[in-house]
């Protein structure tokens, strides 16, 4: 509920080995400040601790951030259709987002398409935040014409809670990054919320990263800035 910020929202997770949690939390703090993330609200599962009917093994913590498909969550609450056409990669050039360089269709793929690309290591996250070029993984969503008004307003009340990640919100019948769109419709590219973790395998940090893992209550995520580094 945008209007109240609470409710549940939906989660990717990232397994990691204790002995990289601090280097872990400094990279997503890092990529979470520059804004290439759809929200910097996390919650760390430790050893032990379950959830969506995974156990955390002994000598692992799991992190997790909001996932893009929050935004669709939003949009259709507010009783906005939206359809998820595209994961992809886009190219960011002096800190701004160029094009879509790579896409994969949602409904030609059994995968999250952003798991693929991370998966492959395509990406270059941490690139971007430290240069201002590189490739970041991104969602591509369109709805219909009539509604963009009032997706830009729901949107907006959702920034308030910590909750973004819009690269872009095109015009009617009008490409976005590149990327055409159905007539009468808009296109929306959103940054996909598993950027702050695959900017680990970037550093060389193994992780084990799985998108759209369940939903977890926002009340229980807490601002990444907000975590301390372990002694």
């Amino acid at each position: 509920d945008v209007r109240q910020g609470k409710g549940n929202v939906i989660v990717n997770h990232a397994m990691i080995s204790k002995r990289h949690y601090n280097a872990a939390l400094k990279i997503i703090r890092k990529v979470a400040s520059a804004g290439y993330t759809v929200s910097p609200l996390v919650r760390v599962f430790e050893e032990g601790e379950g959830f969506e009917g995974r156990r955390v093994p002994k000598g692992k913590v799991m992190i997790a951030t909001l996932c893009s498909i929050t935004l669709d969550a939003i949009l259709h609450h507010a009783g906005i259709p939206i359809s998820p056409m595209f994961g992809g990669m886009v190219q960011v050039l002096e800190r701004k987002p160029l094009r879509f360089t790579d896409l994969i269709s949602y409904s030609g793929s059994t995968l999250d398409p952003l798991e693929i690309f991370s998966a492959k290591g395509l990406s270059s996250v941490l690139k971007a935040v430290e240069t201002g070029n590189g490739y970041v993984l991104a969602n591509f969503r369109e709805i219909p014409m009539d509604a963009m008004v009032k997706a830009k307003e729901e949107l907006k009340k959702a920034e308030k809670f910590s909750i973004n990640g819009v690269l872009r919100i095109g015009e009617p019948n009008t490409p976005v990054l590149g990327v055409p769109v159905r007539i009468n419709h808009v296109g929306i590219a959103v940054l996909g919320g598993t950027n702050m973790l695959t900017a680990l395998s970037e550093v060389g940090i193994p992780v084990e990263i799985k998108a759209i893992e369940g939903f977890m209550d926002i009340k229980e995520m807490v601002d990444i800035n907000e975590l301390s580094l372990k002694s």
